[in-house]
């Protein structure tokens, strides 16, 4: 059995590989972070997470049957891009369940109603029902209001269940839950749903 090499022999094995691989193949190893990230940007950052985990993971002692260190490169690219465009997508869902647009004022400001609507009165009747409902979502339970809004936007309740990491069971509950105390709170303000 060949002696392990000491822990700063091998950093410096590694930097002296990475040197030579940015050197030869920068440009293959950027297309192939670019190829798998959404921007310019994700892929500079995956090709540098790619760096950092060669210095820290790759092992040019394998033996013979050690992959290449470009053929590692370029699958460790591509995971890391995976994962930049992973947690970006979570940053943006967690954001967009931060921030409800149709709870802002800002939202209503705007002409929601069909633009080819004729009479000011069903406009304005229109906007003020969902300005009603808009401030009467403030009062349900943080989960209600998530799953009605999406529901809202467009997903269907399996969509809801998965984005939420939710059961189906709690998606209906949330819903039907919500619903019926919205119908209350309309009940009690003398509106009618």
């Amino acid at each position: 059995m060949a002696p392990r090499p000491n822990q700063q022999d091998l950093q410096e094995k590694r930097a002296q590989i990475l040197e030579e691989l940015m050197r030869s193949k920068k440009r293959r190893l950027w297309s192939q972070a670019r190829r798998f990230s959404v921007s310019d940007q994700d892929a500079d950052d995956a090709l540098e997470d790619a760096c950092l985990a060669f210095l820290r993971h790759f092992r040019p002692d394998a033996g013979p049957h050690a992959h290449l260190p470009v053929n590692w490169m370029l699958t460790t690219v591509k995971h890391a891009a995976f994962r930049i465009h992973g947690r970006n997508v979570r940053l943006r869902e967690r954001d967009a369940q931060s921030t409800i647009p149709f709870l802002s004022d800002t939202f209503w400001q705007n002409d929601v109603c069909d633009p080819v609507a004729t009479l000011v009165e069903e406009q304005v009747e229109d906007r003020e029902w969902a300005r009603t409902c808009g401030r009467l979502l403030t009062e349900l339970k943080p989960d209600e209001r998530t799953a009605l809004s999406l529901i809202g936007f467009g997903l269907s309740y399996r969509e809801v269940a998965e984005r939420q990491g939710w059961t189906a069971t709690k998606v209906n509950r949330c819903v039907s839950e919500g619903r019926m105390r919205l119908r209350e709170l309309l009940a009690l303000r003398g509106e009618k749903p």
